[in-house]
């Protein structure tokens, strides 16, 4: 499945004295924004998780050095850069993909099945 979510959450509500004449709307106008794929198995397990940044080059994407990286690194985690309007494309797709087929083959290896044997995406 995939979602946008807010880089920069914003409240739904707003408060002021009843009857003031000026309503401060802080943030309310923000739409920056990343679409994440999300993939878990039937199993429960969690599989990894690809965020899509608008933009065109690396310069969109989350910094490398970030205090996390190594860690989102080695659970498998990907940022791709889409468009403007960060939706997934053919492109992205084939991306996620190349993550659960390593996947689905330990699995298949685990449980003893063919290679060839065939999986469902939903």
């Amino acid at each position: 499945d995939q979602t946008g979510l807010s880089l920069f959450p914003t409240g739904k509500y707003t408060y002021e004295e009843k009857g003031s004449k000026d309503v401060l709307v802080a943030g309310h106008e923000e739409k920056c924004q990343t679409t994440v794929v999300t993939a878990s198995s039937m199993s429960g397990n969690m599989l990894p998780f690809q965020s899509i940044w608008g933009g065109t080059t690396a310069a969109s994407l989350p910094c490398t050095r970030a205090a996390t990286q190594d860690e989102a690194d080695a659970l498998g985690f990907t940022y791709s850069h889409s468009n403007k309007r960060r939706w997934s494309s053919k492109d992205t797709t084939k991306q996620v993909l190349e993550k659960l087929i390593p996947y689905l083959n330990r699995m298949r290896q685990k449980h003893n099945l063919p290679p060839d044997s065939k999986s469902l995406l939903l």
